[in-house]
């Protein structure tokens, strides 16, 4: 938490033009690609001890959490490779989606799958793309998915005996959940206290074996902290959602094409991440709270609109005449 505050001072201390927040953004497409070097090199030692279906994530942590940090990030990055003038930093960037991309697919999340649907039907909705590269575009993707050695598709056609057992676990873990929100609602069980605690609200006792955290990000904040403390999470994700909007439009309005088509694949990450954790406990990872930190920084970053003078209208001419000839007589009576 220390850490994430610091966080929070330096990215608004540091993001102060148009310009800086463009490179830090190219900045973090480039950290999450490299991160997808890692777990690719753990796939591939992977799947011959384990299989075509094994799923990385030992150095980064589980795959879904990864999936999420990539959510984050990867709209932004399509912006930015739309924005790119030169020739560097159009390949760097459809390199880092391409690496991206392609990592989340044998990371095979499921609930990011679904955050990523969102993104590219939102991207598309609101970028104004012709139906037929819609159509292109869902092709390639499916193409992708349905060749790759290990994809989300997969798992939700073809699933093997332990997605299944995921799945009982996400429910059983979500059943306990919402006995702890019904017992207590107003506080909460604590913070960080999901896990510990979990088998106490477990009817079936099957998870006291192997206590879990909830997988669903807005119902473990509601059960740590209570149903307010939830109210207050999707009100900061709705003024966040709105700020991004109100941005875009003021950026359009002032013909500051960079900022509003960042803004507009910020809008698309905060969806498609608030899908994906639906599934998975990613209210805290790391990438998800840098994006959140700039959109704070940039309404101020929208230029200003120079006052235009107003020309003299007849009528007003007309208006000012008598004042001025009432004034010359005074002087000539003074």
């Amino acid at each position: 938490y220390a850490s994430a505050i610091l966080l929070f001072f330096v990215t608004l201390t540091v993001i102060d033009s148009v310009r800086r927040l463009y490179w830090s953004l190219m900045v973090a497409t480039g950290t999450v690609a490299f991160a997808s070097l890692y777990l690719i090199r753990e796939w591939r030692s992977g799947v011959g001890m384990y299989g075509s279906g094994y799923r990385p994530g030992w150095v980064l942590g589980d795959a879904n959490y990864f999936t999420v940090a990539a959510l984050a990030i990867l709209p932004v990055s399509f912006e930015l490779l739309l924005l790119a003038k030169s020739r560097w930093q159009k390949l760097y960037c459809l390199g880092c989606i391409a690496l991206t991309v392609f990592t989340i697919t044998i990371g095979a999340s499921r609930g990011g799958f679904l955050g990523i649907v969102v993104e590219i039907i939102y991207l598309v909705v609101r970028s104004g793309i012709s139906k037929k590269k819609l159509i292109r575009l869902l092709v390639i993707a499916m193409f992708f998915l349905l060749l790759a050695p290990n994809s989300p598709i997969h798992r939700f056609l073809s699933p093997v005996p332990g997605d299944d057992q995921s799945v009982d676990k996400h429910i059983l873990g979500w059943m306990a959940g919402l006995n702890m929100v019904k017992a207590h609602p107003l506080v909460g069980v604590g913070l960080g206290n999901f896990k510990g605690v979990v088998a106490s609200y477990d009817t079936t006792g099957i998870l006291a074996a192997d206590p879990k955290i909830a997988h669903n990000a807005f119902l473990e904040i509601a059960a740590e902290m209570g149903v307010f403390a939830l109210l207050v999470y999707l009100l900061f994700l709705g003024t966040i959602f709105r700020s991004l909007e109100t941005t875009r439009r003021r950026a359009l309005a002032t013909d500051s094409q960079a900022l509003a088509a960042l803004a507009l694949g910020m809008q698309a990450s905060l969806l498609g991440v608030s899908v994906a954790i639906f599934f998975v406990s990613g209210q805290y990872t790391r990438m998800l709270w840098l994006i959140f930190i700039m959109t704070m920084a940039m309404p101020a970053l929208v230029p200003k609109r120079k006052a235009e003078r107003k020309k003299p209208s007849r009528q007003d001419e007309r208006v000012e005449e008598p004042a001025l000839q009432v004034g010359s007589v005074l002087v000539e009576m003074q």
